[in-house]
C-alpha cells in the first residue's frame, strides 16, 4: 500500500502522503499540489500501512457537572512504537480544554456538539494536525489563536454562533482544510478567503446565517507579494456584498487572472448569476476561467438580474455585445443628489467606464464629487440643460472621457484642460462664450463641439485659428465666428493675423507707461532715499581739492567724546601713541590740542579743514542734547553740542573736497537714531564705518590702510605701514 503513496510536504514541515493517483498525466504542476492537498494524509490516519507507528485515542474524565474541568487519560498498555494521541468527546457538556492536554503530543482533537464559548490558548499542542470544534457556541476568533501550529492541517469550526473572524487567521501557517459554515458573520476580510503562494484544498464558509460584507482592510492585492492562488472557496447558499476576487485586482489586469489562480475553483451555488456590473468587470476574462473562480451549477448558468438579462445564458452574456453592453448598476456612493441637482450614477464595465447623469435638472455648478472606482475607470458626465455659468475645475477632471454642457449659459471654462489628458469628447452648444483658456491648445480640437453659436474673431483669439489649423480640425466640428456670417476661424486668418503688428505697437506703448511712471514716482524716491550715498559716490568720483592738499596740517582730526573715560582712555592711550609715535602721523585731539580761550567753533574750523581726514569715535550719549540730571553746569552741554557741530563740518567739509577721507568707529553699538542717522547709515552702506568689537577686523590695520601715507615723515627715516 505505501508504494502507491508518494510523500509530500505542501510547507516543508507537514509529513504528508499524497495517492499516486494526483501524479497521473492529467493532472499538471499545480494541479499535483492541489490534488495533493485534498487527498493526503498523515501517517497516524493510516496506520495499517505503517508498521512502526501507532494512533490512541485518549479517554475523557470530566470532573464537574459544567464541563469546565476534565483530564485526559490514558488505559491502555501503549506499545513499543512512535505513538500519536487523539481525542475525540462529541455530544457532550464540555466546556473547556482538558486541564492536561499539553502533556500529549495530540494530533487530532474533535470536540464537536459541545459548549465551548471560546478556543482558549492551545499553543502548546505544537504536532496538532486536526482541530474539529463544530456545533458548539463559539462567536468570535482570534487571530493568534493558532500562532506557531506549523502541522496543523484541517479546521472545522462550522455550525456555530461566529460573528468576527480577525484578520490574517492563519497567518505563517499552511492549513489545507478550513470550514467556517453555518456561522452568524456579517463581515469577512479577503486575508481570510484567499491564502497567497500557498494551495490549499478548500475554505467554506457557506450557509452564513446573515449577509456577509466583503472588506480589504490590509490592501491585499495580486500582483504585489503574492504570485498565486490556488484553492477554493465555497460559499454556497451565501449572500455577498461582491465577489471576493474583485477586492484584490487592483494591480493586475482583469484579463490576466487566469495566471494568478492556476488551479482551484470558487462555487457560489444556490442562485443564478447576478449579471451587473460587478460580474461585468469580469468580462475581459474568457468564459472557462470564470466558470471556475464563479463556478455556478449547470441549472443556474443563467442570469437573474438586471431585467434586460433575466434568463439569459452566461454563455450568450460573454459572446454578445449588447448583452455585454447592459452589464451594469446603479452607484449610491458620492453620487449628487440635491434638491436642485439630482444626478443617476451607473457604471458600465463593458466601456470601462462611470456615467454620471446630471442632465434637465437645475443644476448651478459642476457636482462637488462624483464617484470613484478602484479600477479608475473613466468618468462620462453628462450637465446638459441646466444653469452652469462657469466649469470650475475639479479634481476628477483627470478622468473624465465626456462632457456634455449643451444648452447651459457658460460663459467661463476652467484652465486646466492641460489636466484633462482623457478627454475624447466635450459637447457644449448653445454656450456664452467670447474666449477659450490656453490650456485647451493641448488637446485635439476635434474633441469640441461647439455648435453654430460661435466666439468672436479678434485678436485676442487669434491664436484659436492658429491652433484649429495647425491640429488639422476636422470640417465636422467647425467653430464659428460670432461676429461674422458664417465664417469659421480658420477663414477669418488672413484677416486676423495683422493684429501682431497692433499687438506690438501696444506692447512698446505699456512698456513706455512703466518708464514713465518709475521716471516720474519711482526715481525721485529713490534719489532722495538715497541723496547722502549719491554725494559720496560723487564726492569719491571728484576726488580732492588741491588747493586743499596744500593747506593740509594734519593726517586726521579725531572727533570723540572726552567725557567718555572708556573712550578717552582708547584715544589716549592706545590710537595716539600707535599712530603718532609708531607711525608718525599727525593727529590734532580737541581736548589736547585746542588753543585755551578761542571760542570752541573757532578752534573747529581752523583746525579740521588742515586735517587730511576726520575719525570719528562714535559712543553712546555723545550727540545727546539732553542736560544730564548730576550735573550743575552746562559744561557738559556745551561739549556735546560741539560735537554735534564737529559732525556737520565734518560732512560738509567732505563733500566739498577738503577732507580725503571720513571715517566712523562704532564704540559701544551706539544706535545714530537722533542725529544725522541717515548720513551715518549712508556712510555704513558704502564702507566708511567699523564696529571696533569686530574680531574679523583688525583695527589697526583698518586706520593705517585707511589714513594712508603721513603728511609729513621725518628726515633720514622711511615710511612703514602696519
Amino acid at each position: 500500500m505505501i508504494e502507491s503513496n508518494i510523500f509530500w510536504s505542501p510547507d516543508l514541515t507537514k509529513e504528508l502522503w499524497c495517492p499516486d493517483e494526483c501524479y497521473t498525466n492529467y493532472y499538471k504542476s499545480n494541479d499535483i499540489d492541489n490534488c495533493c492537498s485534498c487527498k493526503s494524509f498523515p501517517q497516524w490516519q493510516q496506520t495499517d500501512m505503517f508498521s512502526n507507528i501507532s494512533y490512541i485515542l485518549l479517554e475523557l474524565e470530566i470532573a464537574d457537572v459544567k464541563g469546565n474541568n476534565s483530564y485526559l487519560i490514558v488505559q491502555k498498555t501503549l506499545p513499543s512504537v512512535h505513538v500519536f494521541f487523539g481525542v475525540t468527546h462529541q455530544n457532550g457538556f464540555l466546556r473547556r480544554m482538558p486541564r492536561n492536554i499539553c502533556d500529549f503530543g495530540i494530533v487530532s482533537v474533535d470536540f464537536t456538539g459541545n459548549r465551548f464559548t471560546e478556543i482558549g490558548n492551545i499553543s502548546c499542542l505544537q504536532q496538532l494536525d486536526t482541530f474539529i470544534l463544530k456545533r458548539n457556541k463559539l462567536n468570535f476568533v482570534s487571530n493568534d489563536t493558532f500562532v506557531g501550529l506549523t502541522y496543523l492541517r484541517v479546521v472545522d469550526l462550522s455550525e456555530n454562533m461566529i460573528t468576527t473572524i480577525e484578520n490574517n487567521l492563519f497567518r505563517n501557517i499552511h492549513v489545507l482544510n478550513v470550514n467556517f459554515g453555518s456561522n452568524s458573520l456579517r463581515k469577512l476580510d479577503v486575508t481570510n478567503i484567499f491564502i497567497p503562494n500557498k494551495v490549499i484544498c478548500d475554505n467554506i464558509y457557506s450557509h452564513n446565517k446573515y449577509h456577509i460584507d466583503i472588506t480589504n482592510e490590509e490592501n491585499f492585492q495580486l500582483g504585489n507579494v503574492s504570485k498565486i492562488v490556488c484553492g477554493s472557496f465555497t460559499a454556497n447558499n451565501l449572500s455577498l456584498s461582491d465577489n471576493p476576487i474583485s477586492y484584490i485586482c487592483k494591480h493586475i489586469e482583469l484579463k490576466t487572472i487566469w495566471k494568478y489562480f492556476p488551479c482551484g475553483d470558487y462555487q457560489f451555488y444556490g442562485s443564478a448569476y447576478n449579471c451587473d456590473c460587478n460580474l461585468g468587470l469580469f468580462l475581459d476574462v474568457t468564459l472557462d476561467v470564470i466558470q471556475r473562480i464563479y463556478r455556478k451549477r449547470a441549472d443556474e448558468s443563467i442570469c437573474n438580474s438586471p431585467e434586460p438579462l433575466v434568463n439569459i445564458t452566461i454563455q450568450d452574456v460573454w459572446v454578445n455585445d449588447t448583452y455585454r453592453n447592459m452589464m451594469k448598476c446603479d452607484v449610491i456612493d458620492n453620487c449628487t443628489k440635491t434638491k436642485d441637482c439630482h444626478c443617476q450614477c451607473t457604471m458600465q464595465p463593458s466601456k470601462k467606464r462611470i456615467i454620471v447623469d446630471c442632465s434637465n435638472q437645475n443644476c448651478t455648478r459642476f457636482p462637488d464629487v462624483v464617484p470613484e472606482f478602484r479600477y479608475n475607470f473613466d468618468l462620462v458626465l453628462n450637465l446638459s440643460n441646466n444653469n452652469i455659468m462657469t466649469m470650475d475645475f475639479k479634481d476628477y477632471f483627470r478622468r473624465m472621457s465626456v462632457l456634455d454642457l449643451n444648452d447651459n449659459p457658460i460663459s467661463v471654462l476652467a484652465d486646466n484642460f492641460n489636466q484633462m489628458d482623457r478627454l475624447t469628447e466635450m459637447r457644449i452648444q448653445d454656450h456664452s462664450l467670447r474666449n477659450l483658456p490656453k490650456s485647451i491648445q493641448k488637446l485635439d480640437p476635434d474633441i469640441f463641439r461647439f455648435g453654430i453659436k460661435g466666439i468672436p474673431c479678434n485678436c485676442d483669439n487669434l491664436w484659436i485659428s492658429e491652433w484649429r489649423i495647425y491640429r488639422n480640425a476636422s470640417e465636422n466640428w467647425k467653430l464659428y465666428c460670432s461676429n461674422y456670417d458664417n465664417k469659421t476661424f480658420e477663414k477669418m486668418f488672413n484677416i486676423l493675423k495683422d493684429c501682431d503688428d497692433e499687438d506690438i505697437v501696444y506692447h512698446y506703448l505699456i512698456i513706455y507707461a512703466f518708464i514713465l511712471v518709475f521716471v516720474l514716482i519711482v526715481l525721485p524716491f529713490m534719489l532722495s532715499h538715497f541723496r547722502y550715498e549719491l554725494a559720496i559716490l560723487r564726492r569719491r568720483i571728484n576726488g580732492v581739492r588741491n588747493n586743499a592738499q596744500i593747506k593740509w596740517k594734519y593726517d586726521t582730526y579725531v572727533s570723540f567724546d572726552d567725557q567718555n573715560e572708556g573712550v578717552r582712555e582708547f584715544v589716549v592711550l592706545e590710537l595716539v601713541p600707535f599712530l603718532e609715535r609708531v607711525h608718525n602721523y599727525r593727529m590734532y585731539v580737541p581736548c589736547r590740542d585746542s588753543i585755551p580761550g578761542n571760542q570752541v567753533e573757532d578752534n573747529l574750523i581752523s583746525n579740521m579743514k588742515i586735517s587730511k581726514t576726520v575719525l570719528i569715535i562714535n559712543s553712546k550719549s555723545m550727540y545727546d542734547s539732553e542736560k544730564s540730571e548730576f550735573s550743575d553746569n552746562t559744561d557738559d552741554d556745551i561739549k556735546r553740542k560741539a560735537r554735534r557741530v564737529e559732525y556737520s563740518y565734518a560732512w560738509n567739509y567732505f563733500t566739498s573736497r577738503y577732507l580725503q577721507d571720513i571715517a566712523i568707529i562704532d564704540f559701544d553699538h551706539s544706535k545714530p537714531n537722533y542725529f544725522n542717522r541717515s548720513k551715518t547709515k549712508a556712510l555704513h552702506r558704502l564702507g566708511m564705518t567699523v564696529d571696533i568689537c569686530n574680531r574679523k577686523i583688525n583695527i589697526k590695520t583698518y586706520l593705517l590702510k585707511f589714513l594712508g601715507r603721513p603728511i609729513c615723515l621725518p628726515k633720514g627715516r622711511g615710511f612703514n605701514v602696519w
